[in-house]
């Protein structure tokens, strides 16, 4: 009997997993194409970790190239737009499958640390685009003497 409920459960989390996900892909997708991606039909895959000196962003946007890209840095967010991937058309082109990601896409992110804005670096290599947000150093306690009258 133990057995049984444990299974339930657990599949009752995976169900959770999945619904969960499955909004917020669809407000992922609504949000992206209200920041001026009209017709963007695809949102490039990342990873976006910190640690204690810098946030790094890691997009996947295969088959495009450095000047498809624009990456914008604020005080507040970082923003990754781009186009690419455009299939041949014409009145002779006939497609039976098209599965790769195409046309425009823009993905912002807030961000949580101060950022140094004049050392942030962007690499694409194999497909991937890596940003590297360098934290703002905070200056160590001073201690002040308080002074009398």
């Amino acid at each position: 009997m133990l057995q049984g409920s444990q299974d339930t459960f657990e599949r009752l989390s995976l169900l959770k997993d999945r619904i969960a996900r499955l909004f917020e892909s669809a407000s992922t997708r609504a949000e992206f194409s209200a920041s001026g991606s009209e017709g963007s039909s695809w949102s490039p895959l990342v990873d976006l970790y910190e640690t204690p000196e810098q946030v790094v962003l890691i997009a996947e946007v295969p088959g495009l190239s450095m000047k498809d890209l624009d990456v914008v840095v604020t005080d507040s967010a970082l923003t990754v737009k781009g186009e690419g991937g455009v299939q041949p058309g014409g009145n002779d082109v006939v497609h039976h499958r098209v599965e790769r990601s195409q046309g425009a896409f823009s993905r912002t992110f807030d961000l949580s640390a101060a950022v140094d804005r004049d050392k942030v670096t962007a690499e694409y290599r194999q497909g991937l685009l890596r940003v590297v947000l360098p934290k703002r150093r905070r200056g160590k306690p001073r201690s002040i003497q308080v002074q009398t009258s």
